[in-house]
């Protein structure tokens, strides 16, 4: 994951030390939340260096990466993913190529960052001192000049995140953003799972099976796992007991008596186990999987052709 750093948003100082250290660690926070786990970037556009980027008088995010009063493992967390900075090593040529045949502006002030997220489909990401950028979207406007030479112009909005209540809108949407480009590209999916359905987890047998299945049944199961993405996000937020899943099933008591050892499949962790709840998609394929109610986790242990059952074998 790239994430864009806003640099106007360094122009804003916070009135105190203290007020800075506290918003830019629940930034930081943010940060992390909305990556969930997925190796990330922060880049930001050339010529700005955010570790020399003022926080507050005299206090400089440089200053902040190493203060003891700030939790370590959130600071090691920022050296990190922000050790590249430079957007050219990560960012595709034809990316590239737009933006620097764009201009980006909010409020007459050039908004390199906030064009480069827009561009990459991605968040900027701001620092929380000015009003401006306690919005999850900042109107910014896009003049650009085409391979024909015609210069056009249009206002875009920018997916911005500085602050924890920003989490869910921000991960939402980015989830929504890459689960849309994985549809134009079904044969990714099984190197793009985990990014596309963080509210899921594959069995180890899981990359075999979708190598197995056409373009069009991979659409398909695309479809399927985004549903069952969102009906266990939506268990995990209000806090429900059961997940509520269309178009699951159980096994029937037959089926699971006469060919229950055909659904056991390797769980995340190697383990075998039986997934023993199906969700159709159309007569002849099937994804089965598994409820943990404990962690409110939804396991998926096969996807692939109809499994034998009692009925049809």
């Amino acid at each position: 994951m790239i994430l864009v750093f806003n640099e106007l948003s360094a122009h804003n100082l916070a009135p105190s030390r203290h007020q800075a250290r506290e918003q830019t660690t629940n930034l930081v926070r943010a940060v992390a939340a909305v990556a969930s786990g997925q190796s990330t970037t922060l880049v930001s556009i050339k010529d700005f260096e955010i570790h020399q980027a003022p926080l507050a008088e005299d206090y400089t995010v440089y200053q902040w990466s190493h203060d003891e009063r700030v939790d370590r493992d959130l600071r090691n967390y920022f050296l990190k993913i922000s050790a590249k900075m430079r957007f050219e090593q990560d960012v595709s040529e034809a990316v590239k190529e737009q933006f620097y045949l764009s201009e980006f502006h909010f409020h007459q002030q050039e908004a390199g960052g906030l064009g480069l997220a827009w561009l990459l489909k991605t968040t900027a990401v701001s620092l929380p001192f000015e009003e401006y950028w306690l919005r999850t979207h900042i109107p910014v406007h896009r003049k650009w000049l085409e391979n024909t030479g015609m210069e056009r112009e249009e206002d875009v909005k920018v997916l911005n995140l500085s602050e924890m209540n920003h989490v869910p809108v921000v991960f939402d949407e980015l989830t929504g953003k890459s689960q849309a480009v994985l549809r134009d590209e079904p044969v990714k999916l099984a190197e793009r799972k985990a990014d596309c359905f963080p509210h899921l987890t594959f069995g180890l047998d899981v990359d075999s099976q979708i190598g197995e299945l056409s373009v069009e049944i991979l659409r398909i199961t695309i479809t399927k796992l985004i549903v069952l993405d969102g009906a266990v996000r939506n268990w995990r937020r209000e806090k429900t007991e059961e997940p509520v899943l269309p178009k699951v099933n159980p096994e029937s008591e037959a089926t699971m008596q006469q060919y229950g050892n055909e659904r056991e499949f390797r769980s995340a962790s190697g383990e075998k186990k039986g997934f023993n709840l199906h969700a159709m998609m159309g007569s002849g394929y099937r994804i089965h999987l598994r409820i943990d109610k404990e962690h409110k986790n939804l396991e998926i242990g096969y996807i692939g052709e109809h499994l034998p059952t009692a009925r049809f074998h």
